[in-house]
C-alpha cells in the first residue's frame, strides 16, 4: 500500500519546493521594492540652503531623508553650544545621495533601536559630497554630548582621505 502513495508524495514535495521558491521571492522582491520606495524620496535633490557666512550648501531636512520619530521631548542647549565635536564613521564613503541616505537612516536605527537612544546621536551628518542631512538639529541636545556641545558627524573616514574636501567645506 505504501508504493501507492509514492507518486504523490514526489509531487507533494515537488509542490513544497515550489511553493517556497515562490514566497521567497515574494519576500525579497518585497524588500527590495520597501527599500527602494523608502530611499528614492532621498534621492530627491536637496533644497539649498544659503549660510551668511560659508554661501550656499545643500540640507536634507528630517522629512526628506525619512527619519524616524523622537521618542522622548528634545532637550534644548541653554546658551549657544560651547564646543564643536566633529566624528566620522571610520568606515567607507557614501557614494551618492541614495548611499548616503542609507547610512544616516542606519545610523538612527542604531542608535534608536541598538543603543536605546530617543533619536538619532548627532546634530547633523554631512555627506562625503557636501550634503548636511539634519540630525537632531539646531540648538538640541545630542545624547551623546552632555551639556553645550554640538556633534557633526562626516560619513567619511579622515584617515583614508584628506580632510580638505567638499563635506570639510559643508562644515565651515
Amino acid at each position: 500500500m505504501a508504493a501507492d502513495f509514492t507518486p504523490n508524495r514526489k509531487f507533494n514535495r515537488f509542490m513544497i519546493i515550489i511553493i517556497l521558491c515562490f514566497v521567497t521571492m515574494l519576500v525579497g522582491a518585497s524588500l527590495f521594492v520597501g527599500i527602494y520606495l523608502s530611499t528614492s524620496k532621498c534621492a530627491e535633490s536637496p533644497e539649498l540652503v544659503i549660510n551668511e557666512r560659508s554661501g550656499m550648501f545643500r540640507y536634507k531636512s528630517r522629512a526628506a531623508w525619512g527619519a524616524r520619530p523622537r521618542t522622548e521631548p528634545k532637550t534644548f542647549f541653554s546658551a549657544p553650544a560651547k564646543y564643536v565635536i566633529i566624528i566620522h564613521t571610520a568606515g567607507l564613503d557614501c557614494v551618492d545621495m541614495v548611499d548616503c541616505c542609507r547610512s544616516v537612516v542606519e545610523t538612527q536605527n542604531i542608535h534608536m533601536d541598538k543603543n536605546g537612544w530617543p533619536d538619532i546621536g548627532y546634530n547633523f551628518m554631512i555627506g562625503s559630497y557636501g550634503v548636511v542631512y539634519e540630525g537632531v538639529g539646531w540648538g538640541v541636545m545630542g545624547i551623546h554630548s552632555r551639556g553645550n556641545t554640538a556633534t557633526y558627524h562626516q560619513t567619511q573616514n579622515f584617515k583614508e582621505k584628506e580632510q580638505i574636501t567638499v563635506s570639510t567645506r559643508s562644515l565651515k
